[in-house]
């Protein structure tokens, strides 16, 4: 009743407000400053590693973002939750198979995003600094929770089993198959003085010393 006594007897208040953010476009030479703020992410990630069949496991992700002043830090939180579960599903399971110019997993059957049961602890970092360009003082959230994941990932496989997988996602066939590579003889190399074949022993994997149940190594 309020309000509409209020809207009957009063007028309509219309105002208008602009900002424009310091920003400097792009030259000739794709030089310039696009954006009025910059955010910053690092992230570390615990995987385990089955070695019999190349089926990595992601157990907790930390991930740290510099989010300028946290206007709302649940929803922050919530931003960098999802950021992760795109970024996983991007470095372990989601493989777009496109043959002839056709996709043939276009199904959500084949294609594998990952279910909220997949998900490993995620522990998230808000560090805040007022940015004085942000509205009252934040940055920008929405990406910087997938981005770095996929190196993350990779870079964990490599620490717990010493091989360096550069492309995605990490299937257990990949991860496999590299893993073979990495036990496979060096090829014999001539030598100079004896003429014959020569092989060098072949190098230790680096990392992986705490070491699961089954073969498994973190």
């Amino acid at each position: 009743m309020r309000s509409g006594h209020f809207r009957e007897g009063g007028r309509t208040l219309v105002t208008e407000a602009f900002y424009d953010p310091p920003t400097q476009m792009l030259n000739k030479e794709l030089r310039g400053n696009i954006s009025a703020a910059y955010g910053f992410a690092a992230q570390a990630v615990l995987v385990e590693v089955e070695e019999a069949t190349g089926k990595v496991e992601v157990l907790k992700v930390v991930s740290a973002h510099d989010v300028g002043r946290a206007l709302n830090p649940l929803a922050c939180e919530g931003q960098v939750h999802g950021g992760i579960h795109m970024g996983l599903g991007y470095a372990l399971t989601e493989q777009l198979i496109v043959e002839n110019g056709y996709v043939l997993n276009p199904q959500f059957m084949e294609y594998a995003i990952l279910h909220a049961v997949d998900m490993p602890e995620i522990e998230v970092r808000l560090i805040e600094t007022v940015d004085p360009a942000g509205p009252f003082g934040a940055k920008g959230i929405g990406e910087a929770g997938a981005i770095p994941v996929a190196a993350a990932v990779a870079n964990a496989v490599h620490d717990a089993v010493g091989v360096r997988i550069r492309e995605l996602p990490l299937t257990p066939e990949r991860v496999y198959r590299a893993l073979r590579e990495r036990e496979a003889p060096p090829h014999p190399t001539l030598s100079p003085s004896r003429g014959r074949g020569k092989v060098s022993p072949p190098l230790s994997p680096t990392g992986g010393e705490d070491k699961g149940e089954g073969g498994r190594k973190r």
